[in-house]
């Protein structure tokens, strides 16, 4: 019965967004690295809770001109090179001190598209999304998360845990954001969060990695590449693990 109730709000979810405009990006990467080694990192385009990882020569090219880039404990941004594989965007990279370190990436770069059919409007899509990894036995130097749209937890709190609760916020241009999260486990599980005075909690069913995400409207009109927009739709996620 459980499986069953999981499924019918996967399918409401879908239902109401078109496939077209409820796709996003999400960060895979191993959660401890070694210092001095290099560690994989893969992006992928599409819907984690469906199972929907984009193709090369079909959809994963709306995700074309995505930058990424490794933030280290001391500050450093260091831009990843990514080459694009059948279902993927891979990159590598070699951590030379221990300490938590940031993956994150941006994608400003797709067309207007007119989703009004939808009830979305006219809008410029931006994605954004983000790990952490840990490097060595220790933590104690960390890296700051940068992107402008983001989800955070809410209290430096690693490993998390199965049935104990994980908090989150949300923040835009570094201030609260009160919006929706959408949480996808691994098992197809989901679980849609509002705001508890800033702060979104959820408590994970089982282990393995979860997609957080959200998206903010910013309804300021402009144009891009000539097209004109009515507003830019904001779409963030945050990939977390549970032990």
């Amino acid at each position: 019965m459980k499986n069953i109730r999981h499924l019918l709000l996967l399918l409401l979810t879908a239902a109401a967004f078109n496939t077209a405009s409820a796709h996003y990006l999400w960060i895979e990467a191993q959660d401890k690295w070694a210092v001095g080694k290099p560690g994989t990192i893969r992006i992928y385009y599409g819907e984690y809770a469906e199972g929907a990882r984009e193709e090369a020569g079909k959809r994963l090219e709306e995700a074309n001109g995505l930058t990424a880039w490794v933030l280290t404990p001391g500050g450093e941004k260091i831009p990843l090179s990514l080459q694009k594989m059948n279902n993927h965007f891979l990159a590598s990279y070699t951590p030379a001190t221990a300490g938590k370190f940031e993956i994150e990436l941006v994608n400003t770069s797709r067309e207007v598209v007119d989703w009004t059919q939808y009830d979305i409007g006219i809008v410029q899509p931006t994605y954004y999304a983000h790990k952490p990894f840990y490097a060595g036995g220790s933590a104690v130097s960390k890296a700051t998360p940068s992107l402008s749209f983001q989800i955070l937890p809410a209290e430096e709190k690693a490993p998390f845990s199965v049935n104990k609760s994980i908090n989150l916020k949300l923040l835009y241009g570094g201030k609260d954001l009160k919006g929706k999260l959408m949480v996808y486990a691994p098992n197809t599980w989901m679980k849609e969060l509002e705001s508890q005075e800033g702060i979104y909690s959820f408590i994970p069913p089982e282990k393995g990695m979860y997609i957080i995400e959200s998206i903010y409207k910013e309804k300021i009109p402009g144009t891009f590449r000539g097209k004109a927009y009515e507003a830019i739709r904001h779409r963030t996620t945050f990939t977390l693990t549970v032990q």
